[in-house]
């Protein structure tokens, strides 16, 4: 692997915040990917990459939100860095005659991916208010295979005192 794939000195790295096994089952372009609306006050900059997991770790759906960008030390870099140091870009298909095109193969060739996550900090290149901005951020770390989508496990609820009439 070229040392143009490293946009951060491993050294820099910090210890993982998360960390569990879950599986890519769905993925957007848009932008309000998955559905997420937002707070009317957010400035939208464009299309934003989002990813959602399924994992034995937690009950409800994982997101994960990428901002495409050619900047190094951003999320979509680092997330697409990722992708390559696991092993993973050899099963990805981004081909297409647009962005959009390419974009919607990329997120297609994604389903069904299973890793390990983590989630990590990093330090930006961008900073704000004199400062160097931190952000967090969900990587794979290791890359288990592309397996069949399972369907979630369906929650019951039920109103308590529901059937003592």
């Amino acid at each position: 692997m070229s040392n143009s794939f490293i946009a951060f000195k491993p050294e820099d790295a910090s210890d993982a915040l998360k960390s569990y096994d879950g599986q890519i089952i769905a993925t957007d372009y848009s932008e309000e990917p998955l559905g997420m609306a937002g707070a009317a006050t957010i400035q939208r900059k464009g299309k934003v990459f989002c990813i959602k997991l399924q994992t034995d770790q937690y009950e409800k759906p994982q997101f994960e939100w990428y901002p495409p960008s050619k900047v190094k030390q951003t999320k979509w870099v680092n997330f697409i860095e990722s992708l390559v140091q696991v092993g993973a870009m050899k099963d990805v298909n981004a081909s297409g005659a647009t962005d959009e095109e390419r974009m919607k193969n990329f997120g297609a060739s994604l389903l069904g991916m299973k890793f390990h996550w983590e989630e990590r900090k990093f330090t930006s290149l961008v900073k704000e208010q004199g400062k160097d901005k931190e952000f967090s951020l969900l990587v794979p770390t290791t890359y288990m295979g592309k397996l069949p989508i399972q369907a979630a496990p369906v929650v019951a609820e039920a109103t308590i005192g529901e059937n003592l009439k």
